[in-house]
């Protein structure tokens, strides 16, 4: 049985490989690379002008003339290209992002531009995400289902998509992942407090979820899933320290920062609200975001459905409700502090709330089977 687990493992591999390759291979150019293509020259120059000219000239002999004419095309897209004062104005949005803007430096001393190199850190990202969702779903099916539920993911969280984008959200969704997994599983918490602490530096927001979580398990009745109050403060002092690190690093100000994106600025006067992109705005935008695409609603209600019943059926505690109601808690907080009506931003808690689920199915239907063995020994 373990060799068939094994094959099946090596096929996902395989698919794996060649899915997120040829991502790398075809990249969707968003915008976001020109913001983090000047990030990264910006390490070794200060002048506006210089930065805003290198960005523009690397990004259009490296990409494709018609890729080239959309990611300047636009009210925006022309003002940013004709004004360098545009791009710089972006600066502080690209440092919340440190870690991952050091990675593109790092690739880019390397030889690869901050243009692939922004691909091929959302290709990582991707295939870490889908492995570890084979790894673990492995735990609690056989190897033929395992399979299975692993290529539902990758279609679920649309990675083949994301793995195309200039964007750190995959890189920040496979560390928080990883920490998750290894708190479930292993309840090895300062291994996991560091995964959570590199998610937060490649996207600051990312410390809701762990803040989140750590809170849950410190007020959870159930001993097998209690954390200790030690393991609770070093967890949330670290996740603090490099949290309001960030916010020193990007602003003098680092209070009025914050409050400038919290809710997208309208408790600040932050540049958001003033230019019209109102809360209320955001949030009608989010929800006709929903409605246009079906299937974000479905991939989000039928686990967090699935999961209830489930629970109802085997008549016993929760094994992962903790962890289940807290992603749930965490993204609604992050909706409400951090609308957007991108599903990429929250392609962590989506992919996390559909393991859960399969995983408190594959354990409810273990116990199930090992009951039945018992009845017929007796």
């Amino acid at each position: 049985m373990k060799n068939y687990k094994n094959l099946y493992l090596y096929l996902f591999l395989v698919i794996l490989l060649i899915v997120f390759g040829y991502a790398i291979s075809k990249p969707s150019y968003n915008w976001d690379l020109l913001l983090y293509t000047s990030a990264v020259i910006s390490k070794n120059e200060t002048n506006p002008e210089v930065i805003h000219y290198r960005t523009y000239e690397l990004v259009r002999q490296e990409v494709p003339t018609s890729a080239y004419k959309v990611l300047v095309s636009g009210k925006y897209e022309e003002e940013s290209l004709k004004n360098p004062a545009v791009l710089q104005s972006l600066v502080p949005l690209a440092k919340t992002r440190p870690l991952y803007i050091l990675i593109l430096s790092m690739l880019s001393r390397a030889g690869i531009s901050p243009v692939l190199g922004t691909v091929i850190l959302s290709s990582i990202g991707c295939f870490w995400i889908c492995l570890l969702c084979f790894v673990w779903l492995s735990k609690y099916f056989s190897g033929l289902q395992t399979f299975l539920f692993s290529l539902l993911m990758v279609y679920v969280g649309h990675f083949f998509a994301l793995a195309r984008m200039a964007t750190p959200e995959a890189s920040s969704a496979a560390l928080l992942l990883a920490a998750t997994y290894i708190i479930i599983e292993r309840k090895y918490y300062y291994c996991a407090f560091t995964l959570f602490a590199a998610a937060i530096l490649i996207r600051y927001d990312n410390i809701i979820f762990p803040l989140v979580l750590i809170i849950a398990l410190l007020l959870v009745k159930r001993e097998d899933f209690t954390m200790k109050k030690s393991h609770a403060i070093i967890g949330m002092t670290l996740l603090g320290i490099t949290f309001v690190g960030i916010l020193f690093y990007v602003s003098g100000e680092p209070l009025k920062f914050i409050l400038s994106q919290m809710f997208l600025g309208v408790f600040s006067q932050g540049s958001s609200a003033q230019s019209g992109n109102s809360y209320s705005a955001q949030i009608n935008r989010f929800l006709l975001d929903l409605k246009m695409v079906p299937s974000h609603i479905f991939f989000f209600l039928v686990p967090i459905l699935g999961f209830v019943i489930l629970n109802r059926i085997s008549k016993t505690a929760s094994n992962f409700g903790v962890y289940f109601w807290s992603t749930l808690t965490a993204l609604f907080i992050r909706i409400a502090l951090f609308p957007s009506i991108e599903i990429r931003f929250y392609v962590f808690y989506l992919t996390l709330i559909c393991l859960l689920f399969l995983v408190e199915w594959g354990k409810v239907n273990s116990s199930r089977t090992i009951k039945s063995k018992v009845i017929e020994i007796q």
